[in-house]
């Protein structure tokens, strides 16, 4: 699932348009219940702003715990997250934040879920 960074902060000023981040945690919330219920596994994206952009072109920055509170990321690199999220074994049953760290050209993007912590 890909949500927003900042769910969990009801400050947050995209909380002031109709409660928009705490519906989305709302929505997190619902989708480790029910496909947790079905012993299934999910994987909780929360980027921060999205931009257009090529794949791989930028260092990650990953937290857990919703630490980041603001940041911007390339629509293609969120994709990439989220497929490789359902082969990734260190992904299954986490929620992580994610921005552009630098520009960095980069191989692959596995390697920033064994920086997850259970």
């Amino acid at each position: 699932m890909v949500s927003s960074l900042a769910v969990t902060r009801w400050y947050h000023p995209l909380n002031l348009f109709a409660g928009v981040l705490s519906m989305k945690l709302a929505a997190e919330e619902h989708v480790r219940k029910v496909i947790s219920a079905d012993g299934r596994s999910w994987t909780i994206i929360r980027p921060g702003g999205l931009r257009d952009g090529e794949p791989l072109l930028h260092r990650l920055h990953v937290e857990q715990g919703d630490r980041l509170w603001n940041g911007w990321i390339n629509r293609s690199d969120v994709a990439e997250l989220a497929v490789l999220s359902l082969w990734v074994e260190n992904a299954l049953n986490k929620v992580f934040e994610v921005v552009n760290e630098a520009d960095e050209e980069r191989r692959a993007l596995d390697g920033y879920f064994d920086r997850l912590s259970g």
